[in-house]
């Protein structure tokens, strides 16, 4: 079932635990890189959605770092 896609765009978020605060920033990266090997917005062009939010989230303790990238996604045409 298809409908009109809401003007903003949908956001994907993926959480990584990191065993040490220096490993922060490289669980979230792993975090973004695992969105795109896993295609988590593959079915949103489906949806007529151009674009997406993603949201990768390191966790330490009780300590958080999130790196965000935006991604056009493409229809394969």
């Amino acid at each position: 079932m298809s409908h009109k896609p809401l003007p903003i765009p949908p956001v994907i978020l993926e959480l990584k635990l990191a065993k040490r605060y220096r490993e922060l920033d490289a669980a979230c990266e792993e975090a973004l890189q695992q969105i795109e090997e896993k295609q988590y917005g593959a079915e949103l062009v489906e949806e007529g959605y151009e674009e997406m939010i993603c949201y990768g989230i390191g966790f330490f303790k009780k300590q958080v770092k999130i790196h965000v990238r935006r991604k056009l996604l493409e229809d394969g045409k």
